[in-house]
């Protein structure tokens, strides 16, 4: 089992899901490893009890891999997190990383090297100029 600090978003792809459904959540991780197959069904989303915008501990384990989809990886949610244990906690779990992308770009479906996913951070004054 391994952990990562994240939130979960809206996200409107326009391919359809084996079942007919699109995926309607992304998990995004802010601190900790999180796996590159993070986009969640509205089902998945609704067993894991969260919000969008908030931010969780969520734990993961692999699967078997499955022969036409690759990798898998079951999510569970241990929480909802205050600022102060995402500060705290962020500090044990590390930057954020998401891996195991390049195992689909080589077909090489082993564990890839973590890789750095850089922050998009933009803060702006009320004047509309940075800082």
């Amino acid at each position: 089992m391994s952990l990562f600090i994240g939130t979960v978003g809206r996200f409107n792809p326009t391919q359809r899901e084996e079942e007919g459904l699109a995926p309607a959540y992304i998990l995004n991780p802010t601190a900790g490893n999180c796996p590159y197959k993070r986009v969640i069904s509205q089902t998945i989303f609704d067993q894991l009890n969260a919000e969008p915008g908030k931010a969780y501990l969520f734990s993961f384990v692999e699967g078997e891999k499955d022969p036409k989809y690759g990798r898998q990886w079951s999510f569970s949610n241990n929480g909802a997190l205050t600022p102060m244990e995402v500060f705290t906690m962020s500090k044990d779990l590390g930057p954020a990383k998401i891996f195991g992308k390049a195992a689909v770009e080589t077909g090489d479906d082993t564990p890839a090297k973590a890789t750095p996913t850089p922050a998009k951070t933009s803060v702006t004054t009320g004047d509309g100029l940075p800082f």
